[in-house]
């Protein structure tokens, strides 16, 4: 029986690893890519607007949330105004990107 619960135990954590993992991923791509200017809160650091001297989009108002994800996939992936594009990531994680900058705005 002690043995039948630890593989239930690993199979649970296995299965649950991806999802938990998406999120911290995404978390992770976030601050190490996007935290230097928006900030941990994704509302803009002024220190780097004011270094880049350029306006960093909020990224936790209503209007960023309402963004079409094809317009934030393009500015992720070309880069916009000052911002790089943020080459070298995989389809899947420009989208958790987008789904974590969505979080934002929704205050999460």
């Amino acid at each position: 029986m002690r043995v039948y619960t630890g593989v239930l135990t690993g199979l649970t954590l296995l299965l649950l690893s991806p999802l938990s993992y998406g999120a911290e991923g995404a978390k992770s791509l976030y601050t190490n890519r996007c935290q230097g200017c928006h900030g941990p809160d994704g509302k803009g650091s002024p220190t780097m607007a004011k270094a880049l001297q350029a306006t960093i989009p909020n990224l936790t108002t209503k209007e960023m949330g309402k963004k079409p994800d094809k317009e934030l996939l393009e500015a992720l992936s070309k880069g916009k105004g000052k911002m790089p594009p943020q080459s070298g990531l995989s389809d899947k994680e420009l989208k958790d990107l987008i789904v974590y900058v969505r979080d934002l705005s929704k205050g999460k």
